[in-house]
């Protein structure tokens, strides 16, 4: 019975892990999904295509206030059309800005099917639009929504962009379908992962503003993660900026504290790493501890009537610091040493 009951929850699990696998586009992308229809657009654009290198139309909205002005290229998210960001295109009416924002293969009638690989290409064959345009890198600010932050990190890394916007933001996508579905393997699953986490740091820039609101120009392109390090960046600058919520303060928070102290945390993790190999390592059973030199005599005795094993077996013992273990790993180094020259 008990077996039974095993065989028919291995095979419920397998069954539903192909099902994950073959129907994962399918719940990552919403072509058809449309939450904010009805909005009119107050913003004039031209309706244009934008061809890409593997031969798929895709359709674009365009809207040039002045050719001096910056653009803004944006990259929505996984789910409805052009007409779904209708809301957030009007809100540039009032600003000095130009803006293309292009709609993904698979969506708003394109042909082609959504993947990651797909994404990346209807992304640079908009970049190449606009630089068709006579519009350089240094006046395009790479705007990402939600899925589309995904395409912008990808495609704003280790380029010249004006600057990146990220609205609603993941780490990647392996994080993001562990968090809905903790008791499969993601990683092996998943197709499209958008590693967001892996690429961010190949994004530079050359300017920030400080604790005290004043703009810090920097010799050079540096990433993101090493201005977050820096000692005048300070929460409440990026929070104004980006105007994030709650839950996306709490998350900043997180990742400035992990990032200001990622030197530490790696030494951490060697200095754990480098004690786990020292636990399993052997001593010799011919060692003779009184020859030891800077052991106390009570360590001394109890190593001996213990006669332990390992390194790790000795400082389990009490009254063995750690400054008599690497007295013991010298000691041990040493006679190893010996033997190898003798």
């Amino acid at each position: 019975m008990t077996f039974i009951i095993i065989c028919t929850l291995v095979s419920t699990y397998l069954i539903i892990s192909l099902i994950l696998y073959f129907s994962q586009r399918n719940l990552l992308y919403h072509p058809n999904e449309n939450n904010y229809s009805g909005d009119k657009i107050i913003v004039e654009v031209i309706e244009t295509k934008i061809l890409t290198e593997d031969k798929i139309e895709l359709s674009a909205w365009y809207h040039e206030k002045n050719s001096k002005y910056k653009t803004i290229l944006f990259f929505h998210g996984n789910a409805g059309t052009l007409e779904n960001r209708i809301h957030k295109l009007n809100h540039f009416k009032d600003m000095n800005i130009n803006f293309l924002i292009v709609s993904w293969r698979g969506f708003s009638g394109n042909k082609g099917k959504p993947t990651e690989e797909g994404l990346y290409k209807d992304a640079n064959a908009a970049v190449y639009w606009l630089k068709n345009k006579n519009i350089n890198e240094e006046s395009i600010i790479i705007y990402g929504e939600s899925l589309g932050t995904g395409v912008a990190v990808e495609i704003a890394q280790n380029n010249s962009f004006a600057g990146v916007i990220l609205e609603s933001p993941f780490t990647s996508m392996v994080d993001a379908g562990a968090s809905k579905y903790p008791i499969f393997p993601i990683r092996l699953l998943l197709k499209d992962k958008y590693e967001s986490d892996k690429k961010i740091k190949n994004i530079k820039i050359q300017s920030f503003t400080n604790s005290k609101n004043e703009k810090i120009k920097l010799n050079e392109k540096t990433s993101i993660l090493k201005i977050l390090k820096r000692t005048d960046v300070c929460k409440e600058n990026i929070i104004k900026i980006s105007k994030t919520t709650k839950k996306e303060t709490h998350l900043l928070e997180r990742a400035m504290l992990e990032t200001k102290y990622s030197g530490y945390i790696e030494k951490q993790k060697r200095e754990i790493e480098k004690n786990k190999k020292q636990n399993t390592k052997k001593i010799p059973t011919h060692i003779v501890y009184n020859n030891i030199s800077g052991l106390s005599n009570e360590v001394k005795e109890k190593l001996i009537n213990a006669k332990p094993t390992t390194i790790g077996a000795a400082s389990r013992l009490e009254g063995v610091t750690p400054a008599a273990i690497n007295l013991i790993l010298v000691h041990i180094k040493k006679t190893e040493l010996k033997a190898v020259n003798a």
